[in-house]
């Protein structure tokens, strides 16, 4: 037996560093089927292939599971973040500049406080997941609106020499009156709406707050203050 879990082989695959082309898999399909590799080299094939055929994020979201996996990070030197995280009937995920969190639907059942990839494998993360409850602020503390009351504009922020495409968000508070304007990563807010449902949209000092009516949340970190 070359690997005795799925969490043993994720974790080979994800050890393997830079792209994997369509000629890696070949050879390492061919390098299998001529059977003349010793274990370990075996082992490095199989992870090749896993690596290969692994999807990669959906621009298009199917489902919660896929949904909250878009906040992950991408070869992130911090590996818990780049894979998914159950704990407590939650799927969460976070890249550190946004977080998504969805409740697990009802019957299906997952292994608490285990890492996930986006194919529903566990994977083997020798790092305990961060704190998220500190970055989820109170709606206290901020200005929230349905979303169709939240004015949308569209602009771009430069820093460094690098242009990153961003959202004004203004929203009025029904019950305070008090308005609130920030910028955030246009991607990141489209991602977040991406959740669905009857979408309320909180606005702080230094970031956004989106939740729904079936328990989804998405927090993303601004760009750049706005606030008047």
């Amino acid at each position: 037996m070359i690997y005795e879990s799925i969490k043993d082989l994720t974790s080979a695959a994800n050890a393997q560093t830079g792209r994997i082309k369509k000629v890696d898999a070949q050879k390492a399909v061919v390098s299998l089927a001529l059977g003349e590799l010793s274990e370990r080299e075996q082992s490095v094939a199989y992870a090749t292939l896993y690596n290969y055929f692994v999807p990669s994020k959906p621009k298009n979201p199917k489902g919660l599971y896929e949904w909250v996996y878009t906040a992950t990070g991408i070869k992130d030197v911090r590996a818990h973040l780049n894979e998914l995280y159950v704990k407590d009937g939650k799927f969460i995920a976070t890249d550190g500049a946004r977080l998504h969190i969805a409740p697990i639907p009802e019957g299906e059942e997952w292994e608490n406080e285990n890492y996930y990839n986006l194919s529903k494998h566990a994977v083997k993360v020798d790092r305990p997941y961060p704190q998220i409850e500190r970055v989820i602020p109170a709606d206290v503390d901020g200005v929230s609106a349905p979303l169709g009351e939240v004015k949308v504009e569209h602009t771009t922020v430069t820093h460094k020499n690098n242009c990153t495409f961003a959202v004004i968000l203004t929203a009025k508070d029904s019950r305070t009156g008090e308005e609130a304007s920030i910028a955030v990563d246009k991607r990141f807010w489209e991602q977040a709406l991406q959740m669905g449902g009857d979408i309320t949209v909180g606005i702080f000092l230094d970031k956004i707050k989106v939740t729904n009516d079936k328990g989804c949340l998405a927090v993303v970190m601004y760009i750049r203050n706005v606030r008047s």
